[in-house]
């Protein structure tokens, strides 16, 4: 590409536009000294080839307002590259709530994300997650059903449910019968779902609650109170913790029994009717002794409002096995609510460019009005000069002296039109913008056709001269 290289460019040169204007008024004095108006004119040209140099001076400053517009745009679109890279691309460590027991599942997922870095924070239950993901103070919390997920926070659903666990006292066999119930952290998860099933069981007399399934299933010299009638939970089975827990219940003699609502279990739709078989959770002592039905409870993974498309999809990669890279890909809609979140970062990005349009706009539009005074002091020369050369006729004329001086003064009225046309060409090849204004457009239009007039006067007065 030698050939480029050694290309050149034709340009102006204001110090030669600004030499040839003082040459042709130097003429007009020399010639024409008895026509103040086009010295005044000729002046008024010069000072105007002046102020377009001092504009030069000007724009060759680092921040001349003519580099605004175009420094402007760079910056906005790197920093709307860089947007686009935080919320759609970079992933960046997570908050976790997670409590201090169950979750497995997802637990054994966070541990083999390979583009997540969990920050895992342990909570007392579903219930705490959802205030700490309703506050903004985690970025995904474990929920176990039977806990309200406000609608604002997008879920998904995990793939395993947790299991209703129902053990009993020798003599009891169904869960209206206790007295006293122990069971895991008040209001949390497994408190929650017995609390609904005692109402849909339509039990009148609430019984007493012992929330001690933590130190049953974590203290190793614990012992079960003896006015415990039953343990209620809602457990991961393939829990370390559960399988302890439950080995304890059995040596004390607590039996597996059905938690069955029956038709009113239809009530709690996070509920899933499933059969354990014999042994299903130990083998030895064999729990359940006998098949048993009870109930799976809906586990979600839910996101606080606002967490970036990156790391939704992230999160849903992780949960769903996929490798899908596109963010506005990250989770089924009825889970994330994809469709309204795509449709939101899209109306971002769109009032983002709008943004970045208008504002490129506004200092365009600046920039060009810093000129419309200069294009307009020559609009006001061309209009002089087409109200001087008016009154110099040629047809009528039948002095050859007077003749003579005014082709010599309508030849100077075109040598200064030349002028303003090049100091115009000039300031266009300065700021290219001034392309898409119709200021060069004026000038040089209304310039052309009162020179094009002028030498048509001109040729004709020649062609009656010759002929006379």
């Amino acid at each position: 590409m030698w050939w480029w290289r050694r290309q050149r460019y034709v340009q102006l040169d204001i110090e030669r536009i600004l030499d040839q204007a003082e040459q042709v008024a130097e003429e007009i004095v020399r010639e024409l000294p008895t026509h103040d108006g086009l010295h005044h004119l000729a002046g008024n040209v010069i000072e105007s080839a002046r102020e377009a140099e001092r504009c030069t001076r000007a724009m060759s400053r680092p921040w001349s307002l003519h580099r605004l517009p175009p420094y402007f745009l760079i910056t906005s679109i790197a920093l709307l590259l860089a947007w686009l890279y935080w919320q759609f691309l970079h992933v960046a460590a997570v908050e976790v709530a997670l409590p201090s027991s169950d979750a497995a599942e997802l637990r054994a997922r966070l541990d083999d994300a390979e583009d997540l870095r969990p920050t895992i924070r342990i909570t007392a239950g579903s219930r705490e997650n959802v205030e700490l993901l309703m506050q903004g103070e985690v970025d995904i919390g474990f929920v176990q059903g039977g806990i309200e997920i406000p609608a604002e926070l997008p879920r998904h659903e995990l793939p395993s449910r947790e299991t209703v666990l129902l053990f009993v006292r020798p003599g009891l066999s169904r869960l209206g019968a206790a007295k006293v119930i122990l069971t895991s952290i008040a209001q949390q998860g497994s408190h929650s779902v017995l609390q609904d099933f005692l109402q849909a069981a339509r039990i009148g007399s609430v019984p007493s609650m012992r929330h001690e399934w933590a130190l049953l299933s974590g203290v190793e010299d614990y012992a079960i109170p003896d006015d415990v009638d039953a343990v209620f939970v809602v457990k991961d089975l393939g829990s370390d913790d559960t399988a302890r827990a439950v080995r304890r219940l059995a040596d004390a003699g607590f039996t597996m029994t059905s938690p069955s609502l029956g038709v009113r279990g239809e009530e709690l739709e996070y509920l899933e009717p499933i059969d354990l078989p014999r042994g299903h959770i130990l083998d030895e002592p064999a729990v359940p002794k006998s098949p048993v039905r009870t109930y799976e409870v809906a586990a979600y993974v839910a996101a606080k409002s606002g967490l970036r498309p990156s790391l939704l999809a992230a999160v849903h990669r992780m949960l769903a096995d996929t490798e899908e890279t596109a963010p506005w890909l990250a989770a089924d809609p009825t889970d994330f609510e994809t469709a309204g979140r795509v449709l939101g970062a899209i109306k971002s990005l769109l009032d983002l460019l709008i943004f970045i349009g208008l504002a490129f706009l506004a200092l365009l539009g600046l920039e060009i009005a810093s000129y419309r005074r200069r294009f307009h002091q020559l609009n006001t020369i061309i209009s002089l000069i087409g109200i001087h050369q008016g009154n110099k006729d040629l047809l009528d004329e039948s002095d050859p002296d007077v003749r003579r001086r005014h082709l010599n003064y309508l030849a100077r009225c075109v040598d200064l039109l030349s002028l303003i046309d090049t100091i115009a060409g000039y300031y266009v090849q300065r700021n290219g913008s001034l392309l898409y204004s119709n200021l060069l457009s004026a000038v040089t239009q209304r310039s052309s056709n009162l020179k094009l007039a002028i030498l048509m006067r001109m040729q004709q007065a020649r062609g009656t001269g010759s002929a006379g």
